[in-house]
C-alpha cells in the first residue's frame, strides 16, 4: 500500500491529491477531531497505481497525516 506521504494537500479543493493527481475529497470529521478524506471509487478502479489501496471497493480513505487539520500543519512533501 502507498504511504500517506505520497499524497499532498490541495488547499484550493480542501482535499488531498494522489500521485496520479486525483482528489481525495473531505468526507467527515470523527469524534476525536481527525478529518477524513475519501477517493472516488469510479476514478480509482482503473488506476495503474492501484497499490495505494487494498480496499475491495477500490477507494482510499485516510485521516489527515497527524490527526490535525491541514490549517495547523503543513502538508507533507514527497
Amino acid at each position: 500500500m502507498m504511504h500517506k506521504k505520497a499524497f499532498s494537500f490541495d488547499p484550493d479543493s480542501n482535499g488531498y491529491r494522489c500521485p496520479q493527481g486525483q482528489l481525495l475529497a473531505y468526507s467527515t470529521t470523527d469524534r476525536i477531531g481527525y478529518r477524513h478524506y475519501k477517493s472516488d471509487p469510479a476514478t480509482c478502479r482503473g488506476c495503474p497505481l492501484l497499490a495505494c489501496t487494498s480496499s475491495a471497493n477500490k477507494t482510499r480513505s485516510s485521516p489527515t497525516m497527524s490527526g490535525r487539520a491541514p490549517e495547523t500543519e503543513p502538508a507533507p512533501t514527497a
